[in-house]
């Protein structure tokens, strides 16, 4: 569950939008979702399930729990990918409009993980905006119902993992992920100076050449 923070620095505006405007922005993204697509139920809920999660994910940033939120977002990707590559042809893995690599709904999983993010968290004030954010997340396990692309099964399992994701403590992989991501952010900023530095020295090198060479052409020049 999400922690409340109690020094947010320059995100406490963004997190006090959230909460005090939380219905309104579900409904923004439900109108914006509908708005953006060709009117088709599917793409509809396509929609849905990448707003879902990334507002949630501006809601972890602005509580300052952004690489926690990624951390856990990043291991639900990878065990309903896992499932779906791993169950290969068996029964419960096929699609009801055919194909394999069904189980779980990966849209369901993602949006309910969203909406349960925002429901703790940028949303608690407000029992009205929780209950839409979570109802996004059963409309999106809907249309992809609707469609044929999952049966009941594989969008309840989505659902699921989706919840237990935000549910599980899992202190020590949030504590293992917040450490590979500091790690490879100092390396990347490092990377990036060092790139800075020879740049600005490849580039003084060159001002020098063309400063030498402009002062050998007037000397030329006077020497004439």
């Amino acid at each position: 569950m999400p922690s409340q923070p109690t020094d947010l620095g320059p995100r406490a505006g963004l997190l006090r939008l959230m909460r005090r405007f939380g219905t309104a922005l579900i409904l923004v993204i439900v109108i914006a979702s509908y708005g953006l697509s060709d009117r088709q139920l599917e793409h509809i809920g396509d929609n849905v399930q990448i707003a879902v999660p990334l507002t949630g994910l501006a809601c972890a940033v602005a509580s300052g729990e952004g690489i926690r939120y990624l951390g856990r977002f990043t291991l639900l990707l990878s065990t309903y990918t896992l499932s779906k590559r791993g169950l290969g042809s068996a029964a419960i893995n096929q699609r009801p409009n055919g194909g394999d690599r069904g189980f779980p709904s990966g849209h369901t999983a993602a949006t309910t993980f969203g909406a349960t993010w925002l429901a703790q968290s940028c949303l608690s004030n407000s029992r009205l905006a929780q209950g839409l954010a979570l109802l996004s997340a059963a409309f999106v396990g809907g249309t992809r119902i609707e469609v044929g692309a999952h049966s009941v099964w594989q969008v309840l399992a989505g659902a699921f993992v989706g919840w237990m994701a935000q549910f599980l403590a899992l202190t020590w992989f949030d504590r293992m992920f917040g450490n590979v991501w500091r790690g490879a952010g100092a390396l990347i900023r490092k990377g990036l100076c060092q790139t800075w530095r020879l740049g600005r020295l490849g580039w003084a090198r060159l001002d020098a050449r063309r400063r030498l060479s402009d002062l050998r052409a007037r000397m030329a020049q006077r020497n004439r």
